[in-house]
This record gives structure tokens, C-alpha cells and sequence, in this order.
């Protein structure tokens, strides 16, 4: 289901808007893989999920809550995640990129606690995505800061 849609859209024209749908889906399983990276879904970090795929989005929250239970469904039949990485690589902007790798973030630090296998996920994302260490480690502190606060 996920390849198929993905490879409509690289049969599209790569100047071609975003359809948002696809953008969402792709955001909330690779959150959802962020907040299963410890081997454990917390009801904390579901609620996590579906408060940062709304924040910029502007999908109902039925509809994002309908994405993130397909998202749930489906999370062990995911082989691997170069299509998503392609698709990030190719369609989202480096602002894009940053906003997506802060709400990993959140997703990691939602059950108040920041697991090593979390953090090896966001980065090793960050990575394939050709963001900086730096970038890596600037969203983690901004997001630590806005915890804080």
C-alpha cells in the first residue's frame, strides 16, 4: 500500500504541490518508528504522534488519528524505509527536513525519557536525510528548551 502511493508520486511531476496526505503518512511512520525504537508503543507517545502530525497540518484530527492507527497496524510489515528516505530526499526542503527531524524528537522525549535505541533512530534518520550533526543536535536542544519551559 505505502510502495504504491510512493510510486505514484515519483511517476508525478517532481515540481508538482505535495499531496499533504502523503506527507502525513510518511511523518507518522516514521514517528511511530521513533516511539517503538525502545520496543514499546506508550499510549503517551500515540497521543505524541497525532499532536505532531497535526501541528502542521491541516488534516482534521479524525483524519490524522485514522493515519496513525493504519500507521499502528502496519508498523512490522515495513522491510525497510528507503522509500520514505527517497521521498524526504527528493521532496522536502531543508526546513522540512528540520521541522520533521524536531518531531521525532518530541516523540522520543513524550514518555519522559530518552531511550539509547530512540536516539540511535533520530540519528541514523538525520543521517540519511544529509543533515548535519549540528542540525541533529540543535533540534534536540530546541526541543529539550521548549520541554523545559
Amino acid at each position: 500500500m505505502i510502495k504504491t502511493w510512493l510510486e505514484n508520486l515519483a511517476s508525478s511531476d517532481s515540481e508538482s504541490v505535495l499531496p499533504e496526505l502523503d506527507v502525513d503518512r510518511i511523518t507518522v511512520h516514521l514517528l511511530i518508528e521513533v516511539a517503538r525504537a525502545d520496543f514499546a508503543i506508550e499510549e503517551g507517545e500515540l497521543a505524541a504522534v497525532a499532536d505532531a502530525a497535526s501541528q502542521a497540518s491541516s488534516l482534521s484530527r479524525t483524519e490524522i488519528d485514522q493515519i496513525v492507527d493504519n500507521a499502528v497496524a502496519e508498523v512490522g510489515d515495513n522491510v525497510s524505509y528507503h522509500e520514505h528516505i527517497a521521498f524526504i530526499n527528493d521532496k522536502f526542503s531543508f526546513d522540512q527536513k528540520r521541522e520533521l527531524l524536531e518531531k521525532m524528537w518530541q516523540i522520543a522525549f513524550a514518555d519522559d525519557q530518552l531511550d539509547k535505541y530512540e536516539e540511535a533512530f533520530v540519528r541514523r534518520f538525520s543521517d540519511l536525510i544529509y543533515m548535519k550533526h549540528r542540525d541533529f543536535i540543535q533540534a534536540k536542544h530546541r526541543v529539550l528548551n521548549t520541554l523545559r519551559s
